[in-house]
């Protein structure tokens, strides 16, 4: 008896750790390599979209410019014990204790996507999953530097890896219907991607279009009940922030950077001729101003100088009319408006463009970089999705069918941020990093050969 018990011991810790070994690796290696990292980098440094919350939190002033959810989620972990008069906590270990949430949450959804992945679903090998989170997450500087940091980002990167998963798994769903557990899933991680980042809306809208259109035969009905319902889920939200925190819209004009940048390139041109374009852009803002705001070194360039510094504060201009003067005036003067889209861009593509906008500040000398590898991570996602869409489409067709609809998302995302962030920052592409572990995988799953085995009887 004691010989059996023994035995059923030894199957099930033996089960166990073929069935959780990837997850756990994973979990335990991501835990104790952030723990150096907290230990190593104090003070907790909080990143300026902290701050705001933060700000936001302790005047009552709430705004959009920063997500909502997030700042509840910092308001909850730190507000409480850094208000009370001469608490024994500091803002040091309020962010300690956000961090610490923060990468126990980061290091259970990488080990729960690393489970997923080598679960009979998807069938992936634990090589393969090594390979690829080990590459793109574990051992990714970027990835633990800004998992110390107290940034929206690295929570956004997790719950778009938990969509991207879910959105993959319905792609290789052979079933007549998705299963309610998945559709659930579904609509949440929609929810809550579309809640931490502004940029996460416009490109959800367009997959989800998408999504239908290539599903519309297959999974209509739940496809458009789980629109519905992720519509009728963001409404509540943004009533429980207008009506429970009274949020309004905020003021900072982020996502006009191109075309400021655009303008104030053909202004700074003394060969573009005279127009009513141009006559119009002169009476929002002097033409000496708007040439300011355009620095040829591309090692300097402008912060949206304009946009953030002058015309921010004006109430005597409207995008609308921004933005019909801004297309007739590229008519005219296309290779000024390509030459500031390559500037303004360029650091997520160009590495000859170096970036000096983005650095690994209040980091440890041991963890110091150079200003060569933080643009490196800035451009690197862009030739990871570009060769991986390559090999994708290039490759077999099953594979492509599955992988051209999640593969648009990260796409999607990146575009989001050509058009609307004022500078490269590596901390913006997280995500991406995030889709490309998952889908990295996937394109290097190598289907089981099966092999008949016949039996013969002797006679």
């Amino acid at each position: 008896m004691r010989e059996n018990e023994a035995e059923m011991t030894n199957k099930r810790y033996y089960y166990f750790i073929q069935k959780h070994f990837v997850s756990f690796v994973f979990w335990v290696t991501l835990l104790i390599l952030l723990t150096i990292m907290l230990v190593l980098k104090p003070p907790y440094a909080a990143y300026v979209d902290a701050g705001t919350s933060i700000n936001m939190i302790k005047t009552g002033n709430y705004t959009y410019f920063q997500p909502m959810i997030y700042t509840v989620f910092l308001g909850i972990l730190t507000f409480g014990g850094n208000t009370l008069p001469g608490s024994l906590l500091s803002w040091n270990l309020g962010w300690l204790l956000v961090l610490i949430v923060t990468d126990i949450i980061v290091s259970l959804t990488v080990a729960y996507c690393a489970k997923k992945l080598n679960s009979e679903i998807f069938k992936i090998r634990k090589r393969n999953i090594l390979i690829s989170f080990g590459l793109l997450l574990v051992i990714n500087p970027y990835f633990l530097y800004y998992s110390t940091n107290v940034t929206k980002d690295i929570l956004a990167a997790a719950i778009l890896m938990l969509l991207i998963i879910t959105i993959l798994e319905i792609c290789v769903n052979k079933a007549e219907k998705i299963p309610t557990k998945l559709l659930m899933q579904f609509i949440i991680f929609s929810l809550l991607a579309a809640q931490i980042r502004k940029n996460f809306v416009y490109a959800l809208v367009i997959l989800y279009i998408l999504f239908l259109i290539v599903n519309r035969k297959k999974y209509l009905k739940q496809l458009l009940i789980s629109f519905v319902v992720i519509i009728l889920g963001s409404l509540c939200f943004s009533l429980a922030w207008n009506f429970g925190f009274h949020a309004t819209e905020d003021k900072i004009t982020e996502s006009m950077a191109v075309p400021f940048q655009t303008v104030a390139k053909t202004m700074s041109n003394p060969k573009v001729q005279e127009s009513s374009e141009l006559k119009y852009f002169e009476s929002l803002a002097p033409r000496e101003k708007w040439s300011k705001g355009y620095i040829y070194d591309s090692y300097t360039k402008s912060r949206d100088y304009i946009g953030l510094n002058y015309l921010n504060n004006q109430s005597l201009w409207n995008k609308k009319e921004f933005y019909s003067n801004w297309i007739k005036l590229g008519l005219q003067n296309p290779g000024d408006y390509i030459a500031a889209i390559a500037l303004q861009t360029g650091e997520y593509w160009n590495p000859l463009q170096q970036s000096t906008s983005q650095r690994m500040e209040n980091s440890p000398k041991a963890l110091k970089v150079s200003p060569i590898l933080v643009n490196f991570g800035t451009y690197l996602p862009f030739y990871l999705l570009l060769f991986l869409s390559i090999f994708v489409f290039i490759g077999k067709k099953d594979n492509k069918m599955i992988l051209i609809l999640p593969l648009i998302l990260p796409w999607l995302i990146w575009l989001s941020l050509l058009a609307g962030s004022l500078e490269a920052q590596v901390r913006l592409e997280l995500p991406i990093y995030a889709c490309l572990s998952i889908l990295l995988c996937y394109f290097l799953k190598k289907k089981n050969k099966t092999i008949n085995l016949k039996f013969h009887k002797k006679f």
